[in-house]
């Protein structure tokens, strides 16, 4: 389902900042340097430089201690410190199930899939009031719990289980401030912002993000021009990539009104 905006323009799009995040943890991972990833974003290096900094974790790959860039784990470090102004970040509004959390972990060696598989089937926990596995492997990386990554027995990666049964229905729509209220307040898994930017350093080649509204979870895919024809394309492999789970975790992909979507609603 899609959802394009006909008079809504890019700088009213929302999380902005995580959405620089996203390219950032992109870039690092092509071997961008801070110098390229600056004047890709069109900021300052310092502040690359300090993002890096701040959204670094560190990581035992093939015994080697290693720094990683997360966007996720830079936005909760980002939230905890505007945390008395406004809404609550996640972090914040799930603080009784991490603690429930931390206690398994460190007390009876469960692992972070462990303890969310046991409050789903219990239903210790509203969806709102928990985080997912990898949210939670996020927070112990960075040193959110007081579980640390030597307290785990086994650290390894899953994909995260869609759960939601959802009938997949097209909704249209003229505006941003038009999309049903589900969406809006961020209580339905599924409802993604899709947009596109253009690459400095590669002259022609774009990159296409979607970012998830409630988990904050994103997509970056690499495509070669900004036109309909190759968001189509990027949308039919994913399309192709989830399968029959594609409706159940896209129930909605919001646009702006750039000609490069004018075909998002007919390819889904």
């Amino acid at each position: 389902m899609a959802q394009t905006d006909s008079n809504t323009s890019k700088n009213k799009f929302k999380h902005l900042l995580f959405h620089k995040r996203t390219l950032i943890e992109f870039m690092v991972k092509n071997g961008y340097k801070p110098a390229d990833i600056a004047r890709e974003l069109g900021v300052n290096r310092s502040t690359v430089s300090r993002e890096l900094k701040r959204g670094s974790v560190k990581q035992i790959i093939a015994g080697k201690t290693v720094l990683k860039y997360f966007a996720e784990t830079a936005q909760e470090i980002a939230d905890r410190k505007k945390a008395n102004v406004g809404r609550k970040p996640k972090f914040l509004n799930c603080s009784e199930f991490l603690s429930h959390a931390d206690k398994l972990m460190k007390e009876e060696k469960y692992s972070p899939d462990a303890v969310v598989g046991q409050a789903k089937d219990l239903d210790l926990f509203s969806p709102q009031e928990m985080v997912c596995t990898s949210t939670l492997y996020r927070y112990i990386d960075a040193d959110l719990l007081r579980t640390r990554n030597i307290d785990l027995v086994s650290k390894m990666s899953r994909k995260p289980q869609n759960t939601h049964t959802r009938t997949n229905k097209r909704i249209l729509g003229k505006s941003i401030d038009e999309r049903p209220e589900e969406i809006n307040d961020r209580s339905v898994f599924g409802h993604w912002e899709i947009d596109c930017v253009l690459l400095k350093k590669t002259k022609e080649k774009v990159l296409l993000t979607m970012i998830e509204r409630v988990s904050r979870h994103s997509i970056i895919r690499l495509i070669e021009s900004k036109t309909a024809a190759c968001v189509s394309q990027a949308i039919r492999a994913l399309q192709k990539e989830y399968g029959t789970s594609f409706d159940t975790i896209f129930q909605s992909i919001t646009s702006d009104n750039g000609s490069e979507f004018a075909d998002l609603t007919s390819c889904l």
